[in-house]
């Protein structure tokens, strides 16, 4: 299920954890009470590479 901007305004966030440069992943926000991820990467004169999103999909479960 996707959560709704109400859900996430609800969130209280204090188990949040902001990992740097995880498994490849330039950033890493994960708050396993919420069981909410979200993964950013840095694209700056760059492209996708050989399946680096399904790579990071695998990694974050």
């Amino acid at each position: 299920m996707v959560p709704s901007v109400f859900d996430v305004d609800s969130w209280a966030l204090t188990h949040t954890e902001v990992l740097q440069e995880w498994s490849g992943i330039d950033l890493l926000i994960k708050d396993d009470i919420d069981r909410f991820i979200l993964v950013l990467e840095n694209k700056v004169d760059s492209s996708e590479h050989s399946g680096q999103l399904q790579r990071y999909r695998s990694s974050v479960e």
